[in-house]
């Protein structure tokens, strides 16, 4: 690509200092063989010095012109190359090229130029391509170099990036432990990593530890100080909620919302047990927004008592009854939005989706779409609708047709009864 832009910025300087110089001094170069050399010698100093200076890194913007100048010519020679053999005449070999060609012999090359200052990138690499494949290299954008991290060659280089990087990790650690996102903790504790991670391409500088020993540590104690920052949310929470907020409900609901949606974004990075402290620090805070009209009942209930829950009631009460079945992480969704899904439970590990219906008659087959469609959203491998009556034969067809589950009053009592009730 450099070999590319200095013959093609050598050969147009070339040309332009030898025009200028027929200009100013057509006879004499013409007649005096001593003044035409002297030309040429001028010429073709001068168009190596523009090919140093428009080339060197050390002149920023004499090499962002130098792009635009090779693009030009280098796009004016393919033309005029181009063009010896388009209008080539096969009786006398001459080459008449017709005036049509000579406007687009200038007019391209000066829109490809006009084109680089804006699109940098798609010029450089349609024109200066041809350089890998003659080299053999795979052809790579600049993002993708960028994106790579090549360690300095030399031992000073490497240790000046050495202190740098122990410095990015350092802060990136101390604004991980201090976070009560538990999504910006994951952010600044993934910066720390990466930062460890290239210490271990550092192989000339010296380190008090090991940083390949770190990036392991680091590794290891992560769900731990997952755990940690999910505790911090959540005290910031319950902080907020108890003080700062306790006049306003609405801002205390924005609160229980923020953790929420902060905790559920990142959970894919979760263990099972730190899912667990998870969804317990979810409902915690749940619980101190509800009014206690809506509090989770314990599960001492009667099944007739059942009957005259409401909707919010039951679903924390199915949740309750749940979890002394044997579920683990249970948690509800959000009230808006849920997507026909109320209750998210685990159990041998295998992921339910359920509706909780509380209902004076009996449920058709609309729940058992709904759950059927929401499981798939939320990553569920069972759907299954639970309710405090029973189902009517359209919903036992289309729970038979989907694999739904139907936990009916029956079912519902069978859970109370073994959970000692």
């Amino acid at each position: 690509m450099k070999l590319i832009k200095i013959v093609s910025i050598f050969f147009g300087s070339f040309m332009i200092f030898a025009l200028a110089l027929s200009f100013i001094i057509p006879k004499a170069a013409g007649e005096d063989n001593t003044m035409s050399e002297m030309c040429a010698i001028i010429c073709f100093s001068a168009a190596i010095l523009s090919s140093i200076f428009l080339t060197s890194k050390k002149y920023p913007k004499l090499k962002k012109a130098g792009d635009r100048v090779a693009v030009f010519f280098f796009m004016f020679f393919a033309l005029a190359i181009a063009s010896s053999y388009i209008f080539r005449k096969a009786d006398s070999g001459a080459t008449a090229v017709p005036v049509w060609y000579m406007i687009i012999l200038l007019a391209v090359p000066a829109v490809c130029t006009a084109l680089y200052g804006k699109m940098h990138e798609s010029c450089k690499n349609l024109i200066f391509s041809i350089s890998s494949i003659i080299r053999n290299k795979n052809f790579r954008t600049k993002k993708s170099e960028e994106s790579e991290f090549k360690a300095p060659r030399t031992k000073k280089k490497q240790m000046q990036l050495a202190d740098e990087l122990i410095s990015k990790t350092n802060t990136y650690v101390s604004l991980a432990n201090e976070s009560d996102c538990v999504s910006l903790f994951i952010l600044w504790y993934d910066k720390a990593l990466d930062c460890i991670l290239k210490l271990t391409y550092l192989n000339k500088a010296k380190f008090k530890g090991s940083p390949n020993a770190d990036y392991r540590r680091l590794q290891d104690e992560f769900q731990w100080h997952l755990c940690d920052a999910i505790v911090r949310a959540k005290d910031s929470a319950i902080s907020e909620i108890k003080e700062k907020y306790k006049n306003s409900r609405e801002f205390q609901r924005r609160s229980f919302d923020s953790l929420e949606n902060d905790i559920q974004s990142v959970q894919f990075r979760f263990s099972p047990d730190t899912a667990e402290l998870a969804n317990e620090a979810i409902e915690e805070v749940r619980c101190l927004i509800m009014p206690k009209s809506v509090q989770p009942k314990h599960i001492d209930d009667s099944i007739d008592a059942v009957d005259g829950m409401d909707g919010i009631v039951f679903e924390n009460w199915c949740a309750n009854l749940l979890r002394n079945n044997g579920f683990s992480n249970v948690r509800l969704t959000t009230t808006s939005g849920d997507q026909g899904v109320d209750v998210i439970a685990e159990k041998d590990g295998i992921k339910y989706a359920i509706q909780c219906k509380c209902y004076s008659s009996d449920l058709g087959n609309k729940p058992v779409q709904e759950v059927n469609t929401g499981k798939t959203i939320y990553n569920c491998q069972i759907g299954a609708v639970m309710t405090n009556r029973y189902f009517t034969k359209g919903a036992k067809e289309a729970a038979s047709a989907t694999g739904v589950l139907l936990w009916d009053r029956d079912k519902l009592i069978q859970m109370m009864d073994y959970s000692g009730i």
